[in-house]
């Protein structure tokens, strides 16, 4: 009982610290995310899997990382002009237990709303854009060698069958998706 009233008294001392190092985030509308920087000493393969992406294509982004708090999700931001992208890690492990082409693909994804730097141009999420994310995400898994099962598998996973007011129904989402992965092929 006594250790127990002692680390709770210790990571109630420690709470204001790092409740300092956690920052909360609106992107475009109302949503709010919390985050905390993600350290590449984290150990999550997010950094070197944008290395890989970026190797693959050739180009070379200077990135900000944060981990997302229980949001299941991820995005791609502009902020204090530097280039942002966050993830839900726990998510992004979930959607893994199918195939480990489901974290790459969303990573892709993120890494492809900044390619075509949507947050600079864009408030928010709109069709037009989470369909060139998807087209560019299944265009790089096709130049990592995935297959086009496995480059479907997490849009299988997380999307909707119908539109909503940011993002495309699943089958127009799958339809970018099957475009990329072959331009990928044959490119």
């Amino acid at each position: 009982m006594k250790r127990l009233a002692f680390f709770l008294g210790f990571f109630l001392l420690l709470l204001p610290q790092l409740e300092a190092q956690m920052t909360y985030y609106t992107t475009g509308g109302s949503t709010r995310f919390r985050t905390a920087p993600l350290y590449r000493s984290e150990h999550s393969g997010i950094e070197e899997v944008v290395d890989r992406i970026e190797q693959v294509l050739g180009f070379d982004h200077d990135y900000t990382f944060y981990k997302l708090l229980g949001a299941r999700n991820a995005y791609a931001a502009y902020k204090n002009g530097q280039r942002v992208l966050a993830f839900d890690i726990e998510f992004l492990e979930q959607l893994n237990q199918r195939t480990k082409w489901c974290a790459i693909y969303i990573i892709a994804h993120e890494v492809g709303h900044q390619y075509y730097d949507h947050p600079m141009h864009y408030s928010g999420s709109n069709h037009k854009i989470e369909l060139e994310a998807d087209y560019f995400a299944a265009y790089v898994l096709a130049k990592l060698g995935a297959s086009l099962e496995s480059t479907e598998a997490a849009m299988w996973q997380i999307g909707t069958q119908y539109d909503t007011r940011t993002h495309p129904s699943r089958n127009r989402r799958i339809a970018s998706i099957r475009q990329g992965w072959y331009d990928g092929r044959n490119n």
